[in-house]
């Protein structure tokens, strides 16, 4: 009888260990499976282990060049809070395109994705400052010259996914799809309220 009460109490600290571990494993937001928490160094090996090859870290950024959902020679960015080793937001810029249809393209077939993925967006933008220009060499110009707002916000429990559209070099434009963690910038939010 003893035996078997030790074992009911085994199997239930087993179970509640279990459940634990589960709840502190999504209380974070994850890019590519892996919680988007712990320091610096903590998240670049992880990335490291997923096949990104770590370009640098420079002022609280790790930069990584890889393959993601299908699309080669991304650019990678691991950013820390400022003034705390703790790693809060990861952002992917997808490869620069010099013409609308082709960004457009991308910029769709991503927020298709995400769609699938956690439903339909909470917030999505799609503006240009004085109407929507007549041809796909105009939308261009307004990319551009920040004279436009287009992206799509998933908010989670745990963070937020967004992807936009955003400006680049040489009159090209690209896809940036960040991911935002709420539990570590909840943490440094509280520390300081407390400061104040």
């Amino acid at each position: 009888m003893k035996a078997f009460f030790t074992w009911i109490l085994l199997f239930t600290t087993a179970i509640t260990v279990s459940a634990q571990i589960d709840t502190n494993a999504t209380d974070h937001l994850k890019f590519k499976g892996v919680p988007i928490d712990g320091t610096l160094n903590e998240f670049v090996a992880e990335l490291k282990q997923s096949g990104f090859m770590h370009t640098g870290t420079e002022d609280g950024v790790a930069l990584f060049e890889g393959e993601f959902a299908g699309f080669k020679g991304c650019l990678i960015g691991v950013m820390t809070i400022d003034k705390r080793d703790l790693v809060c937001v990861v952002s992917v810029i997808f490869p620069e395109q010099d013409t609308w249809a082709s960004l457009n393209h991308d910029y769709a077939f991503l927020n298709e994705l995400l769609t699938e993925k956690y439903g339909e967006p909470d917030e999505t933008s799609n503006e240009f400052s004085s109407g929507e220009p007549g041809s796909d060499f105009l939308k261009m110009h307004g990319l551009i010259n920040d004279e436009c707002l287009i992206y799509s916000s998933y908010e989670r429990q745990n963070g937020s996914i967004q992807i936009s559209l955003e400006g680049g070099e040489y009159n090209t434009g690209f896809v940036k799809l960040s991911y935002y963690d709420k539990t570590n910038y909840e943490t440094i939010r509280q520390e300081a309220l407390n400061d104040l």
